[in-house]
């Protein structure tokens, strides 16, 4: 029975040996893992300090990003509104254009009727001072061949002074002839009252002659100046049918220069309206990249707020292991 105690006695120890041994092992292997432990709630810790600064750093540049695109938004906000008005102005202005140039076309139609009108004015202030001309020369040969009446008026009249002074010669002849020149002197007294007669009558007709020519004269003198205003008329008409030229040919030129700027204008409605159209896309796509940085704003504030708590749960972990260290080395010792 002794043999048989010591062997329960040596298998005991060699149970407990291994137990020790076991133990030792395990406790190497739980310090083992409990500085392993400790170093990764070390490096945790380190990693959420080294998390936590980027996050703040992060939140930072994130917080000043979206205050550069708010400073965006609102000049967009501002570029648009000016976009607006000066696409407002341009279609002002177009308008305005439009009824420049349906005004430029009436002009042109006035002016080329006037024009017209002025040609015929023209033409006919031609005519009538051709027409004049003619009267006037026509008046000229009529006081021309009047004074030639008078003249041939005038050699009647000494013919008449001639035979008058016959009549007289022979009235005197007959006087001295006696009974015999009875008869001569009744035909020379006959002929001297025809003579008479004849003066007093070329008297008359150079008289009538006399007034006719002065009223002739008057007459060519308002003729004269009749045509001397017509040719200033003309003249007038002339200068008036230049002006009008000179207008049509600018009123044709503003027409040019007005489908120019119509053209020009509505290219430059058409870009500001692409302009507005992109800033619209433009203000869209700020809005969605404002909504991205809140979103990252808020998930760098939530990585912050992890970190911190990864901190603490490894400052934890890390006393724990600390603990649990203390306790491994008084139970190996």
């Amino acid at each position: 029975r002794k043999l048989a105690v010591m062997d329960e006695l040596t298998l005991i120890n060699r149970s407990v040996y291994r137990m020790k041994e076991n133990l030792r092992t395990m406790a190497g292997e739980v310090s083992n893992t409990v500085k392993e432990l400790a170093f990764t709630s070390r490096n945790l810790i380190d990693s959420a300090d080294a998390t936590s600064e980027m996050a703040s750093h992060q939140a930072a540049i994130v917080e000043e990003t979206g205050s550069a695109f708010e400073e965006m938004a609102a000049s967009f906000e501002g570029n648009l509104a000016s976009i607006e008005e000066q696409m407002s102005y341009s279609k002002s202005m177009r308008e305005e254009i439009e009824n420049i140039s349906e005004r430029s076309s009436l002009l042109t139609g006035k002016t080329t009727s006037l024009k017209e009108t002025i040609r015929r004015s023209a033409t006919a202030s031609r005519e009538s001072e051709k027409l004049m001309t003619e009267s006037v020369e026509s008046l000229r040969d009529l006081a021309v061949y009047v004074t030639n009446i008078d003249e041939m008026v005038g050699m009647i009249n000494d013919i008449a002074d001639k035979i008058n002074l016959l009549a007289l010669n022979a009235a005197i002849e007959a006087a001295r002839a006696g009974e015999h020149g009875k008869g001569f002197a009744v035909v020379a007294d006959e002929i001297n009252k025809l003579a008479d007669q004849t003066t007093s009558l070329s008297k008359n007709i150079r008289a009538n002659i006399s007034e006719h020519r002065h009223k002739i004269e008057l007459e060519l003198d308002y003729m004269n100046r009749v045509v001397t205003a017509f040719g200033e008329m003309k003249g007038s008409v002339v200068e008036t049918e230049g002006v009008i030229n000179e207008v049509t040919i600018f009123t044709g030129e503003l027409n040019g220069m007005n489908d120019i700027i119509r053209v020009k204008i509505r290219q430059l409605n058409e870009l500001a309206e692409g302009v507005y159209h992109s800033s619209q896309e433009q203000k869209l796509t700020n809005m969605e990249m404002t909504n991205a940085i809140n979103s990252i704003s808020e998930l760098s504030q939530k990585n912050s707020e992890n970190a911190d708590m990864v901190r603490r749960f490894a400052k934890r972990l890390e006393g724990n292991a600390e603990t649990l260290e203390k306790n491994v080395a008084e139970f190996k010792s």
